[in-house]
């Protein structure tokens, strides 16, 4: 949506949730 490959690369690298959370608040 916004950014899926730097969302993807967080998600990865800090955890499910809060890349998820961040991506939702960015």
């Amino acid at each position: 949506m916004l950014m899926p490959k730097r969302v993807k690369y967080r998600r990865e690298h800090r955890g499910r949730m809060k890349g998820r959370a961040k991506a939702v608040r960015i």
